[in-house]
C-alpha cells in the first residue's frame, strides 16, 4: 500500500480500464500478459512474478482500434491487484504523442 507515502508523492492520475496484451521485455526475458488498466503515468498488467522493484522494462501494447502499437520504457513499482499478480509499471520514457493517445483514451473510457 501507500500508507507510509506522503500524499504529495502519490500519483493520482485518472485511470481507465484497458484489456490488451502487453509484451514486457527485459534483458533476459520476454513475457506477454493482459493489462487491466492504464493512466498517462503507467500501466497495470498480469505478471509472472519475475520483476524486481525498480527494474527497468520495455513495454509494447496497443490501445483498442488504434495503430501503431505503443512502445515505452518504465520502472516496475509494485505488485498490485486483488490477486497480487499484477505489475504496476510507471512510464519513464514514452513518446509525447503516445502519452497523448493514452490520455485521450483514458478520458474517453472514464466518463
Amino acid at each position: 500500500g501507500t500508507s507510509g507515502t506522503p500524499p504529495d508523492n502519490r500519483r493520482r492520475k485518472v485511470r481507465g480500464p484497458l484489456e490488451t496484451e502487453v509484451t514486457r521485455r527485459t534483458i533476459h526475458v520476454e513475457f506477454k500478459g493482459m493489462s487491466s488498466d492504464i493512466s498517462e503515468d503507467g500501466i497495470l498488467f498480469q505478471s509472472d512474478g519475475s520483476l524486481e522493484t525498480g527494474q527497468e522494462v520495455e513495454l509494447l501494447f496497443e490501445l483498442p482500434d488504434q495503430k501503431p502499437e505503443i512502445r515505452g520504457v518504465g520502472i516496475f513499482a509494485r505488485l498490485d491487484g486483488k490477486d497480487g499478480k499484477r505489475a504496476l509499471v510507471c512510464f519513464t520514457q514514452i513518446a509525447s504523442a503516445a502519452r497523448r493517445r493514452i490520455t485521450d483514451f483514458v478520458a474517453a473510457t472514464s466518463t
